[in-house]
């Protein structure tokens, strides 16, 4: 068992909340709650005389300090113009534009001295008409992308179906909410930061930059974390408002969000509308494949709001063959919570409207969507394809095509026989496919140190960081298998700013692809650097040094050192070596899913039985975390499909903020999952061979959930949106019975 799991199985593990420090205070938002409106007034004089509170601050002392509020720049802009978008200023100025808005804070000596005050806080917010849907979003920019010449593909295809679809807003919803701690460095003027995760790299710029202050003087300290799913650790407005808080007061600052702070302030995400087209011949290939889509990126431009909509884009036409496509997009803001990164971000989104047109268009033929889709996976003999999705983008480049087996393997697994037979007593029953292509491993770089110490222990770092997925683990065993020598004596250390070096983060799959080859390739340095100091120290006239599994040999195999002789042997008493992996594609990884789902016809309740999980992983480092990955995956998926939209009524206020309104997948709607892992082609654009997987599980299931709804519903084009609401399944099917 891995230090990691150690830790966590014994309880070990240290969150935000297990930190504290002297002479805490803490720190309240206080939220608009109007969707659009401008600020008349702020009040603040009964809550400041209240016992306990600190300091009430708004824009007004920002101001007073900075000269201007900072607003929070876009940490991926997709190639868009950022002098368009509409950005995020860290307290509302003068106006405000969704409900949740922050307005000001309010510090006090404990949190409920500190709730106590927020509630005397008057906040004079006159309203206007709010954008409260993508329909009638204010444009902020578009892009398109041409690949081949789909216009005239769809003007002389002999099959053109069209159809509109939508995905609605969906909230990460990770299992501990945000948080962060500020408190004052020993050093002057110097503040620690505990509680990003993902990109706390770029975060640390971003707020030195905010405050006028030195990266240096930032210190950022790692901690574990509940669960991330894209939404945590990116830079909001509290991640601000905390370290200005603590250096303003010189005591330690701390924030929790509550859950419902979660449904108004954290990145949503989804939400999109497609108008979407696919082209084929009646023997079964695809031609072509288009859509026009509206994405809802919310209030203000975030820090990666632009990612989704681009992604969708670009992976419109996913595993197949199609030489045609076409994607335009309409960036449109509305008065919600801004969008951002959700889990399979864009991707999701692509998957849904492609694997429902296949599905449409293979029924519209008279052909099953297992052998259409056979028919257009890419193959060996397709390979190497670039694709120019988004005009002035970068290309997808695919080189790889060994899909067909793995598809296969999944349609294999599905118990055909049982199904005619359930059908045939009655049940509404119904199966679904969908594949889908993933991009793991962005870069263009990440790094990594190994240090070695004397009794043999070795402590493993990162520029990455953990958000719940096991990374710790599957660093541990690079390093071991990489030096060849007892997992047990490896140790991942937590990311701490001021001890290791920089680094990119952790989103997009990236982990092991890019951090875990850096880990690898600063072990090997770690073995020359040894090689060598044993060059100097401890010659031999036999030739080089042989390294075998922690042990230096000599020529002849009289003389053996250990690494950690070594390394007590340095001045230092350590051996050390840092690393950087660079590259700049990313792997393409094939998944193929399948849904078992029965649906009850009195109430349309859709319950999915079975989930069949096919992905081309590569090499596997851990089969654990990386089946925990799509475990974790799918079941959100589930949810997605089913059950998860953030509602909100015409005047933009939202209509869910917790999680009695918001319906979460549970272990009761989990289903039985079966995993099948390729692991038999490494990627070849890393030493490794490694892929990611975190999206490996969701991508595809929310497709293959809705293509299994619509053949129980013997209705190829019955789902055009999700999630799939119970109450539309239930009506169709009165539609139906009454008209039989």
């Amino acid at each position: 068992m891995s230090s990691y799991m150690r830790a966590a199985v014994t309880g070990e593990l240290q969150y935000l909340g297990d930190h504290r420090s002297l002479g805490e205070a803490t720190m309240v938002v206080i939220r608009s709650d109007v969707a659009r409106g401008r600020i008349r007034n702020i009040s603040a004089s009964a809550a400041c005389r209240q016992g306990g509170v600190i300091g009430v601050f708004t824009a007004d002392d920002l101001l007073a300090e900075f000269g201007e509020v900072p607003f929070i720049q876009p940490r991926l802009t997709g190639g868009l113009d950022v002098e368009s978008f509409r950005l995020q200023p860290v307290l509302a100025v003068d106006e405000v534009r969704y409900v949740g808005e922050p307005v000001a804070v309010v510090l006090a000596e404990s949190i409920a001295e500190a709730l106590d005050a927020a509630e005397l806080v008057e906040v004079d917010i006159e309203g206007f008409r709010a954008s409260s849907s993508i329909d009638d979003g204010e444009l902020l920019e578009s892009f398109a992308g041409v690949e081949g010449d789909a216009e005239c593909v769809f003007e002389n295809a002999p099959v053109v179906i069209e159809r509109e679809f939508r995905i609605g807003r969906q909230c990460p919803s990770p299992i501990e909410p945000r948080g962060l701690i500020a408190r004052p460095a020993s050093a002057n003027d110097r503040v620690e930061i505990i509680g990003w995760t993902k990109a706390p790299h770029w975060n640390r710029v971003e707020l030195a930059r905010q405050l006028g202050i030195p990266p240096e003087a930032i210190r950022v300290l790692e901690v574990s974390v509940g669960g991330s799913f894209g939404t945590r650790g990116e830079f909001y407005p509290e991640d601000f408002l905390v370290p200005w808080c603590c250096l303003k007061i010189g005591r330690p600052v701390r924030w929790v969000e509550q859950r419902s702070e979660h449904f108004l302030a954290a990145n949503q995400g989804r939400s999109q509308s497609h108008r979407a087209a696919i082209a084929g011949d009646r023997a079964g290939r695809i031609l072509g494949i288009r859509t026009d889509f509206r994405a809802d990126l919310g209030a203000y431009v975030r820090t990666s709001g632009v990612v989704a909509p681009r992604m969708t884009a670009t992976m419109l036409a996913g595993p197949y063959a199609i030489p045609h496509s076409y994607a335009h997009c309409e960036l449109v803001m509305t008065d919600r919570t801004p969008t951002g990164t959700y889990r399979g971000p864009g991707r999701v989104e692509s998957c849904f409207v492609r694997e429902r047109l296949v599905d449409i268009y293979a029924d519209a033929i008279g052909q099953s969507p297992t052998e259409v889709r056979l028919k257009n996976l890419i193959g060996e003999a397709d390979i190497p394809i670039q694709r120019q999705p988004i005009d002035g983008g970068p290309k997808v480049e695919i080189d790889e095509g060994h899909w067909e087996d793995l598809f296969q393997s999944v349609v294999s697994e599905i118990d055909w026989s049982n199904l005619r037979h359930r059908r045939s007593q009655g049940e509404r029953i119904g199966v679904g496919l969908a594949c889908f292509i993933e991009r793991s491993g962005l870069g263009p770089w990440e790094s990594a140190s190994v240090k070695v110490d004397s009794d043999g222990g070795i402590e493993v770092r990162s520029g990455c960081t953990s958000v719940g997925q096991g990374l710790e683990e599957t660093f541990e065993k690079i390093a071991a298998s990489s030096l060849g020598v007892d997992g047990r004596r490896v140790r991942y250390l937590k990311m701490d700013s001021d001890v290791g070096g920089e680094g990119i983060g952790t989103f997009a799959s990236r982990s092991t692809v890019m951090g875990g080859n850096a880990v690898h390739l600063a072990a090997l340095e770690v073995i020359e650097n040894a090689k060598r100091a044993l060059e100097v120290r401890k010659p031999f006239s036999g030739g080089d040094w042989e390294y075998v599994n922690g042990v230096f040999i000599s020529g002849e195999g009289e003389r053996r050192v250990t690494l950690a002789e070594v390394a007590s042997d340095q001045d230092e008493g350590y051996l050390f070596a840092e690393a950087r992996f660079e590259n700049d594609k990313v792997c393409t990884d094939f998944g193929a899913h399948a849904a078992q789902v029965l649906v009850d016809s009195e109430t349309g309740k859709v319950e999915v039985e079975r989930l069949i999980l096919g992905f081309d992983v590569g090499p596997c480092i851990s089969e654990e975390n990386v089946k925990g990955q799509l475990y974790g995956g799918a079941v959100q998926a589930v949810g997605g499909a089913l059950f998860e939209e953030v509602l909100y009524d015409e005047y933009g206020s939202p209509l869910v903020t917790t999680l009695l309104d918001y319906g979460l997948a549970s272990a009761v709607e989990s289903p039985e999952m079966t995993v099948i892992l390729e692991t038999r082609h490494p990627s070849p654009l890393n030493p490794l061979g490694v892929k990611g997987c975190g999206e490996g599980g969701i991508t595809g299931t929310y497709a293959a959930i809705a293509n299994a709804v619509s053949d129980a519903m013997q209705d190829s084009g019955f789902v055009n949106r999700l999630p799939i609401r119970m109450e539309e399944v239930a009506s169709h099917l009165r539609d139906v019975a009454s008209t039989a």
